[in-house]
């Protein structure tokens, strides 16, 4: 894995399962959760601010412009499954590589 991968840091929404928080720590990422709760608009500005990608399973995100949010992945996948979780994976290292972190995930 290139070093420019093991240095991407991600924010997980609270809608997405925790599997992917444990899966994402797997892999020796830094994963941020945010609290309950919190406004969409301090989501966007701590993913800017700390360069995060952000995970979730709400299209709101996707409508948010390069100057608002750092990056956005909006899951469309089943979270309860391992091989999932891996093609997962797989699609942000793609995207990551190609310098597009704007993507969202098909099952």
């Amino acid at each position: 894995m290139s070093s420019s991968m093991l240095a991407r840091k991600f924010i997980l929404d609270e809608n997405v399962h925790r599997k992917l928080e444990r899966f994402l720590l797997s892999k020796n990422y830094d994963v941020c959760i945010i609290p309950k709760g919190a406004k969409n608009g301090v989501l966007a500005a701590k993913s800017k601010t700390e360069k995060r990608i952000f995970v979730t399973n709400d299209s709101d995100f996707t409508t948010y412009s390069k100057e608002s949010i750092f990056c956005v992945n909006w899951l469309r996948i089943p979270q309860f499954k391992p091989e999932s979780l891996s093609l997962f994976f797989e699609d942000v290292k793609k995207h990551c590589k190609q310098g597009s972190c704007r993507n969202s995930n098909n099952s």
